[in-house]
């Protein structure tokens, strides 16, 4: 598992820290304004380990504007040769340059090619090619290694990040759902453990068949409701929202480094979350400008001018004391064009452990399911405040909502005052 995760950007020091119980040592991170950001030592506990190649997964796609110019030195080839020899792959010069900026040593970045090679040997076979594949002709690919044992970082990681380079945002965003689930129900499990005990979490967890790593998204669904049920029918639906409340997903809070500098700057809730949205915004612009993917989502002008209008998406709006978001769609470019109602509550969620679940009746998910998002947006909050907020879900897809909308309580005026505002 070690050497696997080594294929990972940015995670080399992180690694060995995780081998030796020691905090993590970085090299000299920077943010997009080339000042240096020290994040804080990182230690993951033994029942975490395991999991941790899919926050660093999470991370490169989800958080890499947050990270922009992190790098693992060494690791960054600086010859400009072919990789693999023969007629120049389509989008070679694009993927390579993506594995650099990624870290990936000249190991990893062969490796990688040598992948892509053989899926566009598989397409050629079948009368396509990686400038116009088939998304079935690619998932077909994948699940033949699958079948074989093969290693997902030996093939879904290289597709996913080829696909990304290639800017084919279709068959991108479907590998990558591929990946982000895995983990994430074995994760709420150690949790659950940390909480009420091994001996509920063997009950909670008895029945609950976890899908094979590289699994297709659509095996998660019925196995989520099964654990969810059996979560609440053990604890209880409070209890349940307090495990399922967090951040499952391993995120540092080095993340969200630059957004509690600004907070600190600017010394005023209101101020802050405008620029926060202001910030996400010209990001959006930026990508709907060069037609790369933001994290796994297809930016168009229009989903610009659609989250630039509602503050709620990627920002926040303070009422009192609670602060509320709303989440932008997972496939917003998508999302703005359906018109089917049922169409764009799918392309809204963004968990691919219940989207395949949502029907015309329902979902197949039960909406509880969602603390866990909630926990994922609350993180940011509890970064910037320096203290743990409660989130709450006012509407969700999972529940008939055609959006997610959370509402986070913000500290108390005493716990503010003692921030370095």
């Amino acid at each position: 598992m070690w050497n696997t995760l080594k294929h990972f950007p940015r995670t080399t020091a992180v690694l060995e820290s995780l081998a030796s119980g020691a905090p993590a040592v970085h090299t000299r991170p920077r943010n997009q304004r080339g000042e240096v950001v020290r994040p804080p030592s990182l230690t993951i506990a033994p029942p975490t380990q395991k999991y941790f190649f899919r926050a660093c997964f999470m991370l490169e796609f989800r958080f890499r504007d947050a990270f922009a110019g992190w790098s693992a030195g060494a690791c960054v080839p600086s010859t400009t040769k072919t990789i693999v020899s023969g007629d120049a792959m389509y989008r070679e010069t694009e993927y390579l340059s993506s594995l650099r900026e990624q870290g990936l040593d000249e190991k990893a970045i062969r490796d990688s090619f040598l992948a892509i090679a053989g899926l566009e040997s598989s397409l050629t076979a079948r009368g396509l090619s990686l400038e116009e594949p088939e998304l079935a002709a690619v998932e077909a690919w994948a699940l033949e290694h699958l079948a074989k044992g093969a290693s997902i970082h030996d093939f879904l990681v290289p597709a996913a990040r080829y696909f990304a380079a290639a800017k084919n945002g279709m068959v991108a965003i479907r590998l990558m759902a591929y990946l982000f689930p895995i983990g994430v129900l074995p994760t709420m499990a150690d949790r659950l453990a940390n909480i009420e005990g091994e001996v509920v979490r063997s009950r909670v967890m008895d029945g609950v068949t976890v899908p094979a790593e590289g699994s297709q998204p659509e095996a998660y669904p019925a196995v989520t409701a099964r654990f969810v049920e059996a979560l609440k029918a053990e604890v209880g639906p409070d209890k349940a929202k307090r495990v399922l409340s967090w951040n499952v997903h391993g995120i540092p809070a080095a993340a969200f480094a630059l957004d509690k500098k600004r907070f600190l700057e600017l010394g005023s809730i209101d101020e802050w979350l405008s620029d926060y949205h202001r910030r996400k915004v010209e990001i959006l612009r930026r990508h709907a400008e060069d037609g790369t993917l933001w994290f796994e989502q297809k930016i168009t002008m229009a989903v610009v001018d659609f989250v630039e209008e509602r503050p709620e998406i990627l920002g926040g709006v303070r009422k009192g004391d609670t602060i509320y978001i709303t989440k932008i769609p997972y496939d917003p470019d998508r999302y703005l064009r359906a018109t089917d109602k049922l169409e764009r509550r799918r392309l809204a969620c963004h968990c691919p452990l219940a989207s395949a679940s949502i029907t015309e009746k329902g979902a197949g998910v039960p909406p509880l399911w969602c603390a866990c998002s909630a926990g994922y947006v609350k993180f940011l909050f509890d970064v910037v405040f320096e203290k743990e907020t409660e989130a709450v879900v006012l509407d969700s897809v999972l529940s008939g909502g055609e959006l997610c909308r959370f509402a986070v309580r913000i500290p108390s005026a005493d716990h503010l005052a003692e921030l370095p505002i």
